[in-house]
């Protein structure tokens, strides 16, 4: 695919370490393991299930989990951002796939859907953010070949700042603008929210 821009993955990349680094951002995103020991049969859960769970909600889930087994899931995962944390858990020890997938999952949320006040230019550069990285050879979310979110998914952040009442007083004008909200985004997605990875642990 060709892409028209005046920026490339390492200018991306960049700016978010600069960011991180003036903001004590922690390097790269950490998941929290969960096990549980589910009931036998088919209510018994799997293992290494990727999810994103509120971080107040957590032993909430774990004790519904253990006591009722796949039926005890009384909470909608969105497709999206399962998608998102999958992406992550394969890269855990490369900050910098994962950065490439956090700010596409921003730029994603962003055309998905699209604030009314943003269409035309903020609508163009969203795109050729999200097209750099999943389609350009030197972003490294193109290196490992990861697929894309599906057409039909939203939410691929659990934290989309990018509220229509956001967009009327906010105008994103050069890239920097865009990772600098995914950046705020992943910030709040990796702090009121955390990554999980759900297993089912038989009893000791």
């Amino acid at each position: 695919m060709s892409i028209t821009k005046d920026f490339e993955w390492s200018d991306l990349y960049l700016h978010w370490n600069t960011l991180f680094l003036n903001k004590g951002w922690k390097e790269k995103v950490s998941f929290t393991p969960i096990l549980v020991t589910s009931p036998p049969g088919g209510l018994r859960i799997g293992t290494e299930i990727c999810d994103w769970w509120p971080t107040n909600e957590i032993s909430e889930r774990q004790t519904s989990l253990e006591k009722d087994g796949t039926f005890g899931v009384n909470w909608e995962s969105k497709k999206g951002t399962i998608h998102t944390a999958q992406l992550l858990y394969q890269c855990q020890d490369d900050p910098e796939t994962q950065a490439s997938i956090l700010i596409a999952a921003s730029a994603w949320d962003k055309l998905k859907p699209l604030p009314k006040a943003w269409r035309g230019d903020i609508f163009q550069l969203a795109t050729d953010i999200l097209n750099l990285i999943t389609f350009d050879a030197s972003s490294p979310f193109c290196k490992r070949e990861f697929p894309r979110w599906h057409h039909a998914m939203r939410e691929a952040l659990p934290v989309n700042i990018a509220t229509e009442e956001f967009a009327r007083f906010s105008t994103p004008k050069k890239y920097q603008d865009l990772v600098y909200l995914a950046f705020l985004e992943a910030t709040l997605s990796t702090s009121l929210w955390a990554p999980v990875i759900v297993s089912h642990a038989e009893p000791n």
